[in-house]
């Protein structure tokens, strides 16, 4: 609705950590970048240093378009004024930002059986960097963007948008999945899960395009790993180490430190390596090695 009426949104939730921010906000900015809607983020009330970082960096591996703050987090205490004014220039509009993954967003099985799905976005996004696709999105054409789907939550799936995920994973889409052990309809089912894995628990090949599924959040991050190689993009480490990384265009990389220690990442792309050194709770900038 926004983007039909050249309007958006500003999401108000966010706070000082990072992973929290990005899980409450980047449904909204997936959204907005698949719509082409405005969209700006906006805390909920108080941040910390550690938090004007964080949300500087959240707005810019986003795409969004604002970053809203009060007067009060920003210029009530001296470190607040320091550490905006030593990150400001890493505030910076990236339209498009390069994310071949797509996290899935169980709207249905959510309405149904809420919980414990935020705890496994924040856990994603320390892999790799994603957007939601939801059902409305998914009907509309986002996942088409992606070139990697991943559920890590959801067994209720409408037999439709089953379907509609199988014949992109025929057109050469990797569809990879974890935590649920099999997907049903809201009726109860199996066609959702015989229609994307078939006859096989653990995945198949199905035209294209791949389906597996995967133990833990290690094994996901040797298989995106994996298929980041496949793709021929920049390869960064996806473990779960507190280090966040975007590729905002064919050629950076924007990196978050949230540990107490200094950070070096190694980025891959073919047969080169490049390091970066990102400080403790800062942000780095590189290019493609």
């Amino acid at each position: 609705m926004a983007a039909k009426y050249d309007a958006g949104v500003r999401i108000t939730n966010e706070g000082s950590n990072y992973a929290a921010n990005f899980a409450i906000t980047r449904w909204v900015a997936a959204a907005g970048r698949h719509y082409g809607a405005y969209f700006g983020f906006e805390p909920a009330g108080p941040e910390d240093e550690r938090g004007i970082v964080a949300r500087i960096y959240n707005a810019t591996a986003s795409g969004a378009n604002q970053l809203h703050d009060y007067a009060a987090n920003l210029v009530s205490r001296a470190p607040s004024i320091d550490v905006q004014q030593a990150n400001l220039h890493n505030l910076f509009h990236v339209p498009r930002p390069v994310v071949p993954v797509a996290f899935w967003y169980p709207e249905v099985h959510m309405t149904l059986n809420w919980g414990k799905y935020f705890e496994k976005a924040r856990a994603m996004r320390d892999i790799a960097d994603y957007d939601y696709v939801d059902e409305s999105m998914l009907r509309r054409g986002a996942l088409d963007r992606y070139d990697i789907l991943v559920i890590a939550h959801g067994s209720v799936m409408e037999y439709g948008d089953a379907k509609r995920i199988a014949r992109w994973v025929r057109n050469g889409g990797r569809l990879v999945v974890m935590d649920v052990a099999e997907f049903g309809s809201v009726e109860k089912s199996r066609a959702p899960e015989r229609h994307l894995f078939g006859k096989s628990h653990e995945g198949r090949r199905l035209g294209k395009g791949l389906v597996v599924r995967v133990a833990d959040w290690d094994t996901l991050g040797k298989a995106l790993t994996a298929e980041f190689e496949r793709l021929r993009l920049p390869v960064y480490p996806m473990v779960t180490d507190g280090v966040y990384v975007t590729q905002t265009d064919a050629v950076s990389h924007l990196m978050l430190n949230t540990t107490d220690a200094e950070a070096a990442i190694t980025v891959r792309n073919g047969g080169r390596e490049g390091k970066v050194t990102v400080p403790p709770h800062g942000i780095a900038r590189a290019g493609n090695p």
